[in-house]
């Protein structure tokens, strides 16, 4: 097999090859169409279509990738993929064939000059040379606080039990770098009386251990509290595990953002409940903030299982996020840890 060509642009150089035919024996033939004697021509700006469906996975974590496809191009040009023959991960299978797919070429022809249809394999190669150092992580800066043991009955001790069942608040916090908790107001959807307990209990409990710097000193951390009872149902914690990237954003304003918006991201879940799979576990995507604030490309790092109505409601979620407006676009990734479902009476 010979290749057409390589490029190499900003970050990541990316390959792609027709199959040819075989010139000895144990090399790959290409499948065509008996009666084409002058194969499909492809666009001149292929590389830069693979290019714009290179996996953010492939940023992210800095890995090559491989996939070969089966294609097809009729008289007008259209190409059709059908099954993937090798891949190192399913993400770069599909971007081969979206990147297939989403483009134009110039039919083959038979003997007689007619345009005519043809069938082959299609080899994707991503090769990322890009430094390990180029992604920074939130735990890299930034150790997070550790709350105390409020013990099991929070919501008596400091709301004299009047709370009413099945219901939550989310609450943007503030601890000072002494331990000290303040409250600076609720998200949208929670219960107001359990916000009052909630915040009551955070100001008026105990210290929490602060969090540290790189170097170990104690400094002020912003973030988001939940509070929930519920009764005899079904129940999961969902936390933002880590945050990675690589522009001018900083890591602070995107996981700000993201646990803001938390609760978006548990009505997806909550959806899940009702499917048989193991939905616990590290949800890890990426995605592009342009300079605007608004998403771009979206894509998953890992997961435990896939599921379209899941994929959906999660993208739907975050491209709902806005960010602030930057010089140049930033690429993001987020863990989002989904603990086990359990029977729970209440819940910090």
């Amino acid at each position: 097999m010979s290749r057409a060509a390589f490029w190499v642009v900003g970050l990541f150089a990316v390959a792609c090859a027709c199959a040819t035919p075989a010139a000895s024996g144990g090399a790959r033939t290409a499948a065509r169409a008996e009666n084409a004697v002058v194969r499909p021509v492809p666009p001149a700006d292929l590389d830069q279509r693979l290019i714009e469906f290179y996996p953010l996975r492939g940023q992210v974590l800095r890995e090559n990738g491989f996939a070969r496809v089966r294609f097809a191009v009729d008289e007008r040009g259209v190409v059709a993929t059908s099954e993937v023959l090798k891949a190192t991960h399913v993400a770069y299978a599909r971007a081969c064939r979206s990147m297939l797919e989403a483009s134009t070429w110039t039919p083959a022809r038979d003997a007689y000059g007619n345009a005519t249809p043809y069938t082959g394999t299609f080899d994707c190669a991503f090769e990322n040379a890009d430094p390990v150092a180029w992604r920074t992580t939130l735990e890299a800066d930034m150790t997070p606080p550790v709350r105390p043991d409020y013990g099991p009955d929070w919501f008596v001790r400091y709301g004299l039990g009047d709370v009413p069942v099945n219901t939550f608040a989310e609450l943007r916090i503030e601890v000072d770098s002494e331990g000290q908790v303040s409250v600076n107001g609720m998200l949208p959807g929670g219960h107001e009386r359990m916000a009052a307990v909630c915040s009551r209990m955070l100001e008026e409990g105990p210290r929490w251990q602060p969090a540290t710097d790189k170097a170990g000193r104690p400094i002020r951390y912003e973030g988001t509290f939940s509070c929930r009872v519920n009764n005899d149902a079904q129940h999961k914690l969902i936390t933002l595990a880590d945050v990675g990237a690589a522009g001018p954003l900083p890591l602070e304003v995107i996981a700000s953002t993201m646990t803001e918006h938390l609760t978006a991201f548990t009505h997806c879940f909550e959806s899940a409940f009702s499917m048989s799979k193991p939905i616990h576990g590290k949800h890890w995507m990426a995605f592009e903030i342009l300079p605007s604030g608004a998403l771009g490309k979206l894509d998953w790092v890992d997961r435990p299982f896939e599921d379209e109505l899941l994929e959906t409601c999660v993208f739907s979620a975050l491209r709902a996020l806005r960010f602030p407006a930057a010089e140049a676009a930033t690429l993001a990734d987020v863990q989002l840890e989904l603990g086990g479902i359990s029977k729970l009476q209440h819940h910090l």
